[in-house]
């Protein structure tokens, strides 16, 4: 029996049911794919060749279609085509499916049949433009049957077949609004009111996601008369239309669904504003047909006692009330008893006691569903909890309005701005804006829903810079009372909280950033007797939150809420004195790390302070105006760490505080200020501030014995001769610095003088003598598990051995020094390793390697911006573009890597100058002055992510 030639999906030769793929070239498929779409059909090769291959000459198209010809003539079956001197015909003697596909059938089963064959892409696989209008004319021919079998089901009345072909058609275009109401239109038919509901919620999400508009006007119509009317809702109920849409939470609203068919107890708990009730009330309209009895909602918010709230449920199910002396709880599990019935208890936090026994109650006496909204769960047997969290809001930086449109808190905004006033668009310009204004609102429904009721008073970038002023607190009209405005919501949650839980409460907002256990009981030991039990019922109140990240638990607040907890403790005379505490504690804190910052857990702590430090930066602002003694012990404790992460601007304040005013400093913590001051200024390559500041603090630490001290500023002022040219000097102070260290024995810095001692050797053109004592030291940095020195001598090596012309050895070392920053998982020093490969493969022509090197160079830097390196990879990048001959790209570069250093006051050493200059003469001279500084003016504005995707994009011949 012949092969069936199988299109739909991977090519394939179909023998008795079992398919064998073609193993032939894409260009080849997509040339079949093109016959067979139109088999029985003669056609021209010419037109063949031009759809085939565009971009080629006519003759060269048509040879290259005549090989490609020639490899399907031995793929498939003998006599497959018929060919003449301009045209080609696939044989009818090979059956294919895509002619049954397109063959015009009248029965049914045929239809079925060939609506069948195409369960996937056509040529799945074949990337080839070629094919483009052939796959469209399938996809309209695929959708013609998929009607036709709609038409049938529905003449035939059945409803599980037209909802299946509905389904079909959704796939193809899910934004086709007339489909989505027929699917729920048969879904509510078949008694799915919950399924038809569904469908409108993704339909919305889609429009929303993909177009930034909302559901036709007949669509909502269909989803508000399936919500609201008497065919849908012959369920009772006491349940109100909300005034406006409901907006996000469609992950929380299916698992609730969910939920309540396993869990007759399910608790929606989280921090006031959050959207609670929202949520419990739109799950109770979509959960009207699974409760015959009624769904049932019952506002706790005024009550007190027990029997108000037994009351209460008794006059919403229009049961009778009380009389004096009854049991007024076995009344209502009475008139509950036997009943598929929802109650909704909302706002249980204040009657917690009270709530957990009427509930215990229902469970044990009747069937009835519970859902309960609270700041805290019920602790009750069999309760599930649903912790709402704050609506998703994007990441800081600079975003687009495409980025941003997926997060459910910008939806929110947008909805409810647009309803205020109707000319807001989110662009690409404001888009940051709005991501700021949900990120500063703790992406909190409620809070977001005032915020942006000022939409027809303020722009959007307005709305932002009025949020530090308390625009969010305004009125919510409609809302409650108890939540008209964020203060509101908050307050609610503290009226509710012991004189201790409040006390400790305020005294929380003295931290920035999060906090552990640790910390909170140091800083607020005066305010509860107990820091630790009090924390833990501000968490269950979800006003606290505490987050686990591996085995550490840190708490934190939203920012609503800090904002209300620091406004009630600036009304005291607590608040300085708490701060003080904190500047205190994390002054210790930040000592403790920095012992560790020359050992072998050193990055471990540099991880450690980036956790703490938006509560080191609040000490050093606290220290600055208040304690300039403790502000100068945190610039010696931080002045490593503040390298490492390129975070010296933020240090510098408050050294500046401390030479204006150094009374009361201790000597040697002076003399530790100045090392900081001058390392940051060598950093930036300021050598002249920088050997200020050291030379004061060698006196000083001289003045005061301490060895270590000195031995360190011996190794930067070794490191400031050197980047000043002056390599005397610096080898003076190098083996001075290294005669301290052998006396204490502190290998791990022996190890790393004798690394720039090699780089001193390199500079005075002793190469060999460079490579020795890099070799020296890596086996240094080995001995001590110096991870960051291994990294760093490989480094050096690779620069030694490009001048000595080892390039195979150079390339080795480099590509060492990035494996070993890829271990660490440092992504700024991986760009300093990449950028050192990329000028090593320029070095000996390997340019495609060589900028995906900087490909990934700026992609690191992308993860974990550092200037210096920044400029150097911009720098080196520059070099290889000007290798492969794109001199306007080099200058582009070029011009990117001098506005780095000039914005961040940048020296790039005098070797780097050189380079720079060199390579700005070149290039001038290839293109001109005017081309020279139209290219120059482009890159200074080009981001280093233009950077990186055009260096990902060089197609550079090896």
């Amino acid at each position: 029996m012949p092969p069936l030639l199988r299109l739909f999906g991977t090519p394939a030769l179909v023998y008795d049911e079992v398919p064998h793929r073609l193993a032939v070239p894409a260009k080849a498929l997509a040339l079949l794919g093109l016959l067979a779409a139109q088999h029985g059909k003669t056609l021209n090769r010419a037109q063949l060749a031009s759809a085939l291959y565009p971009d080629e000459v006519d003759a060269q198209a048509r040879l290259a279609t005549r090989r490609q010809l020639h490899v399907l003539a031995k793929a498939l079956p003998e006599g497959a085509f018929i060919l003449t001197k301009n045209t080609v015909k696939l044989s009818e003697l090979l059956q294919t499916d895509v002619a049954y596909f397109l063959h015009e059938h009248e029965n049914t089963q045929d239809l079925v049949r060939a609506a069948a064959l195409r369960f996937a892409e056509y040529c799945a696989g074949v990337y080839d433009d070629a094919l483009g209008e052939v796959r469209e004319s399938l996809d309209r021919r695929y959708v013609k049957l998929l009607e036709r079998l709609l038409e049938h089901a529905n003449r035939q009345g059945n409803a599980a077949e037209a909802i299946r072909r509905l389904e079909q058609l959704l796939a193809l275009d899910p934004l086709d609004e007339s489909r989505v109401r027929g699917l729920m239109e048969l879904r509510f038919a078949q008694g799915d009111r919950s399924g038809a509901l569904r469908e409108y919620q993704a339909l919305y999400q889609r429009l929303r996601a993909d177009l930034d508009v909302e559901p036709e006007r007949d669509t909502a119509a269909l989803f508000q008369r399936m919500v609201f009317s008497a065919d849908s809702s012959q369920t009772p109920h006491n349940l109100t239309a909300p005034s406006t849409s409901f907006v996000g939470r469609e992950r929380e609203l299916e698992e609730l669904a969910g939920k309540l068919d396993i869990n007759r107890l399910i608790t929606i708990a989280g921090p006031p504003g959050v959207g609670k009730t929202r949520l419990a009330r739109r799950a109770a309209f979509d959960a009207l047909d699974r409760f015959a009895d009624g769904v049932w909602f019952v506002d706790l918010a005024p009550l007190k006692t027990m029997s108000q709230v037994c009351e209460q449920i008794l006059s919403v199910l229009q049961s009778r009330p009380s009389v004096a002396g009854e049991d007024v709880l076995a009344l209502v599990t009475a008139a509950l008893a036997g009943k598929r019935m929802l109650l909704i208890l909302d706002n249980c936090e204040h009657i917690s006691a009270e709530a957990a026994t009427l509930v215990q109650a229902l469970l044990a006496g009747t069937q009835c569903g519970i859902v309960a909204t609270s700041r805290k769960r019920m602790a009750v047997t069999g309760e599930h909890v649903l912790a709402l969290e704050p609506m998703d809001t994007p990441a800081p930086g600079n975003v687009r309005a495409q980025d941003i449109k997926q997060y459910s808190a910008v939806r929110l905004f947008a909805e409810r701005a647009v309803a205020v006033s109707p000319a807001i668009r989110i662009t690409d310009e404001n888009a940051s804006a709005v991501a700021g204004i949900v990120r500063r609102l703790d992406g909190m429904p409620l809070a977001i829903e005032i915020a942006s009721a000022r939409a027809n008073l303020l722009t959007i970038e307005g709305m932002l810079k009025r949020l530090s002023e308390g625009m969010a607190t305004g009125a919510h009209r409609g809302a409650d009372s108890r939540y008209a405005t964020v203060d509101a919501a908050i307050a609610w949650s503290y009226d509710l909280l012991s004189e201790p839980e409040r006390r400790l409460f305020e005294a929380l907002s003295v931290f920035s950033g999060g906090w552990d256990i640790e910390a909170a009981e140091a800083v607020c030991a005066k305010e509860t007797a107990d820091v630790f039990s009090t924390l833990s019922e501000l968490v269950e109140g979800s006003l606290v939150r505490a987050e686990r990240s591996n085995d550490d638990i840190r708490y934190s607040m939203f920012e609503t809420t800090l904002a209300f907890a620091r406004a009630r403790l600036e009304r005291g005379d607590r608040g300085n004195g708490l701060a003080r505490e904190h500047a205190q504690y994390y002054t210790n804190l930040a000592e403790e790390y920095a012992r560790h910052y020359k050992t072998e857990r050193e990055v471990e702590y540099y991880r450690k302070t980036e956790t703490e430090f938006a509560n080191v930066r609040a000490a050093m602002v606290w220290a600055q105006h208040n304690d300039v003694p403790l502000g100068a012990r945190l610039v010696a404790a931080l002045w490593r760490f503040a390298i490492f992460t390129w975070r010296m601007r933020e240090i510098e304040p408050l050294a500046a505080a401390v030479f204006k005013n150094s009374s009361g400093c201790e000597k040697r913590t002076l003399a530790s200020v100045h090392l900081a001051a001058g390392m940051f200024a060598k950093e930036r390559m300021q050598q002249e501030e920088a050997g200020k500041h050291l030379e004061q603090a060698l006196r000083f630490f001289r003045e005061c014995a301490d060895t270590a001290g000195e031995a360190d500023t011996l190794y930067a002022l070794g490191i400031v001769k050197f980047n000043h040219g002056d390599l005397q000097s610096a080898r003076a102070h190098y083996e001075a610095c290294l005669a301290l260290q052998e006396q204490t024995g502190d290998a791990k810095a022996i190890a790393a003088v004798t690394a720039n001692m090699g780089a001193i050797a390199h500079k005075m053109g002793d190469l060999e003598e460079a490579a020795a004592l890099y070799r020296r030291a890596l086996a240094g940095f080995r001995a001590t598990n110096n991870e960051r020195g291994i990294a760093y001598a490989y480094r050096s090596l690779s620069l030694t051995y490009q001048d000595l012309a080892r390039y195979d050895e150079a390339i080795d070392a480099a590509e060492r020094c990035v494996q070993a920053y890829e271990a660490l998982g440092e992504q700024s020093r991986l760009a300093d390793g990449l950028l050192t490969l990329g000028n090593a493969l320029s070095a000996v022509g390997r340019l495609p390697e060589s900028y995906r090197a900087f490909a990934r160079a700026f992609d690191a830097l992308a993860l974990a911006p550092h200037p210096l390196f920044e400029a150097l990879a911009t720098l080196g990048y520059a070099n290889t573009a000007h290798l492969a001959g794109d001199d306007v790209e080099a200058v582009r570069a070029v011009a990117k890597g001098r506005t780095l250093m000039e914005a961040r006051n940048m020296g790039v050493g005098i070797t780097y100058a050189k380079f720079v200059d060199d390579l700005i003469a070149r290039v001038k001279a290839a293109l001109g002055e005017e081309q020279f500084q139209a290219a120059w003016t482009a890159g200074q504005e080009t981001t280093l992510e233009v950077f990186a995707a055009r260096a990902r994009a060089q197609r550079v011949v090896d």
